[in-house]
């Protein structure tokens, strides 16, 4: 009877921690998870401006942890970063992204960080298409 009350604390003293610690043990899932979703955000956008024929921005919070489309905002999970820099010139930082209605955009490459590892996203000018880049 002992034996199983003492495993019946561990369980319920592990599946107490497992919410908090999960995600600190995955950083690169976790960043592949936010990266992939700032990609589903930014088709959105395109899709949006082709379909209305109003320009469309994804902008980038000031404190670089989320971003907004429209009135839809997007928090990033806790100590990652975003940065957006332009593609066509160097180092020129940039806080949003604007998809125009004939399907292009403002080139852009957006970058994720956490953990000391990053994922980019290139925004590309003519097709407006948004892709994961290695």
């Amino acid at each position: 009877m002992l034996e199983l009350l003492v495993t019946l604390c561990i369980v319920a003293l592990l599946v107490g921690i497992a919410p908090v610690a999960v995600p600190r043990m995955f950083p690169r899932q976790q960043l592949r998870n936010e990266t992939e979703m700032f990609v589903a955000t930014a088709r959105l956008a395109r899709s949006r401006a082709r379909l209305t024929g109003q320009m469309q921005s994804v902008m980038i919070t000031e404190s670089q942890d989320g971003y907004l489309l429209g009135t839809d905002s997007h928090r990033l999970a806790k100590g990652m970063r975003i940065h957006a820099r332009d593609s066509m010139a160097d180092n020129v930082q940039k806080q949003s992204v604007q998809f125009h209605a004939d399907g292009s955009s403002t080139p852009a490459i957006v970058e994720f960080e956490l953990s000391g590892k990053s994922e980019r996203v290139n925004i590309g000018a003519i097709t407006g298409r948004a892709e994961i880049i290695q």
